[in-house]
């Protein structure tokens, strides 16, 4: 998913043992991923970061830590995805898994929605009604 590369790598005295840093990454797979904005409370003490995630499974594993709050989610589509033939970056209201029947076979789909109700769906779907959800991932707390 992600390629780094040795001679892009910054050693910081303050990383913590094992934690590698670079000062930029290449992505070679044209499908969406996700930027999460979170917060985390260790010891009393509020900090904020950043996560890059492929899929919508990180994003359940990362619901489920008692300590982070995700406080916006953004979903960062290719333009197949996003039917504009550009990259784009787009707050998420939801994501959800279902599916839809290839050849009598249930097929994965990914539906993320968007802030202002726009749905992506991945794989693409011809028609929304061919979207069976079988459960939610995330839902934004916002208004």
């Amino acid at each position: 998913m992600i390629e780094t590369f040795s001679h892009s790598e910054v050693n910081f005295p303050w990383s913590e043992s094992g934690v590698k840093t670079w000062t930029y990454a290449h992505i070679n797979l044209h499908a969406p991923w996700f930027y999460v904005d979170y917060k985390i409370e260790l010891n009393e003490i509020s900090a904020s970061a950043m996560y890059l995630l492929f899929d919508e499974k990180q994003i359940s594993q990362l619901l489920t830590e008692s300590d982070v709050e995700i406080t916006n989610l953004y979903a960062v589509t290719p333009g197949l995805v996003n039917k504009t033939m550009q990259w784009k970056m787009d707050l998420l209201k939801s994501v959800s898994v279902g599916h839809k029947k290839v050849k009598g076979q249930n097929q994965k789909v990914v539906r993320l929605e968007l802030d202002n109700e726009t749905e992506y769906f991945y794989p693409e779907l011809k028609m929304r009604s061919k979207f069976h959800k079988e459960r939610d991932i995330y839902f934004s707390k916002k208004d």
